[in-house]
């Protein structure tokens, strides 16, 4: 609302006038209105969030009934994290039924034989190391949307991301699982998926971009070093932090480099801007180049200012 009647630069938002005027014709109600926004007005729950506690969890939540009948916590994630709780998102079992159902229906009509365990017959049958990995028709499937329900990649994203970025290894897949996610640095910028599918084609396009940059061969191997297997995109929040250790970045601890992974998975604004503040000013204090140190923020870091996995969610397409 404040937004509305004074503007919001950052967000680009300019004052609605009408809004202006109807405020400033009644201030009674503009003054009430200014108290209660912000207010909580309704209340949603994760369909997968689940709140880990050591205690009984009353000891430090308020809990509700919610429709279904089930209880949920009033706090959201932050609260939760504030008294010492531990939240976690859990997958859908979705695509465990589906191979199961497989497996039955194999059995059944006696394309397989069923053995003493259901590990066993899913191993002897479709075990995830008896798929040819390397096998170009089936990374062929996955550009053309072929297979069905890959994990992953069932929406419209998901399957223009492939189409546009024709993996060939598990290593692709898993970085553009990942990718997909990703926004784009600037309003009608350039989709990070966009600039994967370019440099994974043109591995020059990638070194032109850092020549645009002025890195030196050093400053380039450090890169390299990091984001070879994702074609230069810089894909996930453990990727960040061992960028910012590296001394030539940062020289940052793994505690100072968390904090930076913090302030990005928790999308926490104020944060996210003391770090971006700390990152420079230790970059003037330490005289490190100012060509790689932008070079990690303006490229590394913005790409997953507004979304980015961990290295374990990403890699859950791989394991």
């Amino acid at each position: 609302m404040k937004d509305t009647y004074y503007g919001n630069e950052e967000k680009e938002f300019l004052p609605n006038k009408t809004f202006q005027e109807e405020m400033n014709n009644n201030p009674k109600l503009w003054e009430v209105a200014q108290k209660i926004e912000g207010l909580v007005c309704g209340s949603g729950i994760h369909a997968g969030g689940v709140i880990i506690v050591d205690e009984d969890i009353t000891e430090t939540s308020s809990l509700m009934k919610i429709n279904s009948g089930e209880w949920v916590t009033c706090f959201d994630l932050h609260q939760s994290e504030q008294v010492s709780q531990v939240k976690i998102d859990l997958l859908a079992t979705l695509n465990l039924t589906r191979i199961r159902t497989c497996l039955d229906l194999l059995v059944k009509y006696n394309y397989i034989e069923k053995k003493n365990s259901l590990k066993e017959t899913y191993e002897s049958a479709i075990g995830i190391y008896n798929l040819e990995r390397d096998n170009p028709e089936m990374w062929k499937m996955v550009t053309e949307n072929k297979i069905i329900s890959l994990f992953q990649f069932e929406t419209d994203v998901g399957r223009q991301g492939t189409a546009l970025a024709a993996p060939q290894s598990v290593e692709d897949l898993c970085a553009l699982n990942s990718i997909i996610r990703l926004m784009a640095t600037e309003k009608g910028g350039e989709l990070p998926v966009e600039k994967f599918s370019r440099f994974k084609k043109n591995h020059s396009l990638w070194e032109a971009e850092m020549d645009a940059y002025h890195l030196t061969e050093n400053e380039k191997q450090i890169i390299r070093k990091h984001l070879t297997t994702s074609h230069g995109i810089c894909e996930c929040q453990e990727s960040l932090m061992s960028l910012i250790q590296e001394p030539e970045i940062a020289g940052w601890n793994l505690k100072q480099a968390d904090y930076l992974r913090k302030s990005i998975a928790k999308k926490d604004k104020k944060l996210y801007e003391k770090i971006t503040n700390e990152f420079f000013e230790n970059a003037k204090e330490k005289k490190l180049s100012p060509t790689i140190t932008n070079y990690f923020w303006n490229v590394c870091v913005k790409i997953q200012a507004g979304y980015s996995f961990n290295w374990s969610r990403y890699m859950v397409t791989y394991k």
